[in-house]
Order: C-alpha cells, then structure tokens, then sequence
C-alpha cells in the first residue's frame, strides 16, 4: 500500500512543481566591499556660491562643454525667493557662464543641447516653462504654454526636424482638496511656438531617437511618430525607459525591499536589483532580457539613491547607479546583448543627486552635490577609469531571487500542495478499509 500512496501522492508533487518559479540565469556584482576604489577626476569643478544648491539635470556637448540646472530647495523652503539656475561649465571645469531667476514660482527640471542651442523646461506659476538659449548664454526665447490647468514640463528631447517634445504632467481640482493628475505629450516649434499636445492616463517615463517619440507606463511601451501618431503598442509591465538608439530602445524595471514598522505599518524602498531589457524600434519586440544584482556577498540588495542612463557611441548603455547604504555610486556597462561588460565605482561619499552624462569620445562627467564642496562638475576619461578595479570580475550566475509576491505565491502553492498530499493519504486509507471489508 506505501507504494500506491507514492503513486497516488505523485498527483501533488507534480503540481507544486508546476508552480514553483524555474531557475533561470542573471549576473550578480559584488559591491561594498573594502576593495572598492574609485578613480581620481581629471576634471573638478564647482561652486559654492548657493551652498546647499541641488543639481537637477545635466547635459553635455560633443566636445564636453556641460549645463546644469540647479534649484536651492532650503532657500525655496525658507525665504520664498528661490535660486534657480541654468549653468554652463568649461570641459576643465571652469564657470563659463549661469542665468539665475529670481521668481520662486519658476523652476526648471530638465536641460538639453543640440546643434548650438540649449534647452531647457520646467514651470512657471502654473504653466510650462520652455527657455532657448545659444552656447554663451544669449537668450534666444522664454516662452510660457498655458494648457487648461497647472501644468509641468519635465523632460525635453528636440527631434531631427527641429521639434521640440515635452514630456509633462497636468493637475487640476476635481472637487475641494482633491486632485487628479494626467500625462501630457507636448509639441513646439523651433520658434517656440505650439504644434500640438496629447493628454494620457499616465505615463512615467519619455525618451526620444531622431524621429520617434517612445512613452513608457505602468503596463504598456508605445512609440509615435513625430505627430504623436501611435506607430506600435506593445504590454511592458513597470518598465522605464533608458535610452535609444538606432535599431535599440533600452528599458529598465526596478525591485523594492519591503520593510515593517514598529507599529504594523509597511513601506518600501527601491533595491539596487534592476531588470535590463532590450527591444525592437523597429517592430516592438523584446530581444533580450538580463536580471542584474548589485549586492554583498550574501546575495542582499541595498538602498538605491538613483539610477542615471546614457548611451555610448557604440550602442552599449552605460548606467550610474547609487547605493544609499554605501554611500556610492558605481558605473555599469551593459552590451546591446543586455549583458554586464564592466562595472566601476566612480563616486566615493556623502554626495546627492548625482547626474551623469557622456561625450562623443566616451568619456563620463557627472554633476552633484555636498556640504562639503557644493554644486560640482566632474569627468573621466577612459585611462582614468581603467585605473578603479572592475567589479564585473565578481559576475557569477545565480537563481534569480523571488520578490515578496513570488514568494507569497509559492507558499500559496506550497499549502495547497500539502492539502492535496493530505488528502490522498486520507483517500488512499479509505479505498484500504474498503477493501478489508
């Protein structure tokens, strides 16, 4: 009878194994270690003049010329009149030239170069704000778009026509203290004059090639034409969007460490676990997948701070991702394949908001923050980067690592296994007495 209960008893082995997540391949990078050595910038520039100063993005020319947009959110908390700035700095580092506005309803979020133009968006009041400035600072045109509602220009990508595309957010009161929020798609000329909009349920991410337009959501990745036409539309679940280029959009998904609370509430922060994908331009399709872990010897993720992108002259992305718990900020580089070539750590301290950057010759320069030495400007060449050990020689394969819902599932799965085993013993008892009689 041992027998037939193994047999009968097979029923439920094989559905837990059914249902138990596969072992797949993924690459974990050992970071934190003493080990870890971060090279010396040829270039550090910085300036004091608002301490406390944030950079809030970053941007740099073919030959390394940088702008930086910067706010001072103590001064905006404290004394109403906020310091916002649009900066440009020499490629040795040096203050070229800044404009500052003095109306603390005024703040810029984004700043982007091509050709000899600088431009930049954010908001003003409740309208999006939209600047275009020459490479010395001249003022070519400040322009405000009023929308309906309270609006805000984010991100700012010009296409090789010439359009300039605003990746946004629209707020409006539906009743008293209540809000609702949309996506907002927008289209200007090189005069600084309205083409068109469109307003989305959401969207949290925008990146742009030299003609098309790619939106990421909570569940779908759509790329449009420069009329913001939809050209594909394919399901993409928390993907945000890296970079593209040529035949190769990038996208990423973030993993969370959830944490519990001395008095029974949860909260969760961003780990330094990241999905890397790539896909199609072409058609949408997905052409490669890699799971990547920065983690200590234990297999335990960190706290991330941020996660920057760009891409290389060779179409490899290259990411700066920071570790809260650390204190550091490492440099990936991953193949058009999705695979993990190198990783390096750049940034050694209390630094905030970092922003990162690269220039035709592929050397990096990133912008930050401190106490210590205020709003800052850095770069590496590739002889300086090749003397910071390459973690990457740590990359071994692993299972992935369940998130808490995988895990929920599998105990789920696991119950119900045990139930079925349970019950063909008790059947198994039964057909027995059956047969005795």
């Amino acid at each position: 009878m041992r027998s037939g209960l193994v047999v009968v008893s097979l029923s439920s082995i094989i559905l837990l194994a059914l249902f138990i997540p596969g072992v797949s391949a993924d690459t974990m990078v050992f970071i934190g270690g003493e080990e870890d050595a971060s090279p010396i910038p040829i270039v550090f520039g910085n300036s004091t003049e608002h301490p406390r100063e944030n950079s809030m993005c970053f941007s740099v020319t073919a030959d390394g010329t940088m702008f930086m947009v910067s706010y001072h959110a103590f001064w905006q908390l404290c004394r109403g009149e906020t310091p916002v700035s649009l900066i440009a700095w020499s490629n040795d580092g040096r203050k070229i030239w800044s404009h500052t506005f003095g109306c603390w309803r005024k703040q810029l979020f984004d700043v982007t170069n091509v050709g000899s133009y600088v431009y930049v968006t954010g908001r003003e009041r409740s309208d999006i704000f939209l600047g275009k400035y020459d490479f010395d600072g001249k003022v070519i045109w400040n322009t405000t778009v009023d929308l309906g509602a309270s609006e805000v220009g984010h991100v700012i990508f010009i296409l090789e026509d010439g359009t300039i595309i605003i990746g946004g957010s629209q707020t409006w009161e539906v009743e008293p203290d209540q809000h609702q929020t949309k996506g907002i798609l927008l289209a200007m000329n090189q005069s600084g004059e309205y083409s068109w909009h469109t307003t989305y349920e959401e969207f949290h991410s925008l990146q742009c090639d030299s003609n098309y337009i790619y939106l990421a959501s909570l569940s779908t990745l759509q790329k449009l034409d420069r009329n913001g036409n939809i050209v594909w539309f394919v399901d993409s679940r928390n993907s945000y969007l890296g970079c593209v280029r040529d035949e190769i959009l990038y996208t990423y998904r973030n993993y969370h460490t959830n944490y519990s609370t001395s008095s029974n509430t949860s909260y969760y922060m961003v780990n330094t676990e990241i999905d890397i994908l790539s896909w199609s331009t072409e058609t949408g399709h997905t052409l490669n997948v890699n799971n990547i872990r920065f983690c200590d010897e234990y297999n335990q993720m960190f706290n991330r701070t941020e996660l920057q992108t760009t891409i290389a002259q060779d179409g490899s992305l290259k990411i700066v991702i920071g570790s809260y718990d650390l204190n550091r900020w490492y440099l990936a580089s991953i193949s058009q394949t999705t695979e993990l070539t190198s990783c390096k750590l750049l940034l050694n301290g209390s630094w905030r908001n970092v922003r990162f950057d690269m220039d035709d010759s592929d050397n990096v320069y990133l912008a930050a923050d401190s106490r210590t030495y205020g709003l800052t400007v850095m770069s590496f060449d590739s002889a300086q980067l090749a003397l910071a050990p390459d973690l990457a020689t740590t990359v071994i394969s692993a299972p992935v690592t369940f998130s808490y819902d995988d895990l929920l599932d599998v105990r789920i799965v696991g119950i119900t296994a045990v139930g079925v085993a349970l019950f063909d013993v008790i059947f198994i008892i039964y057909l027995k007495r059956r047969v005795a009689k």
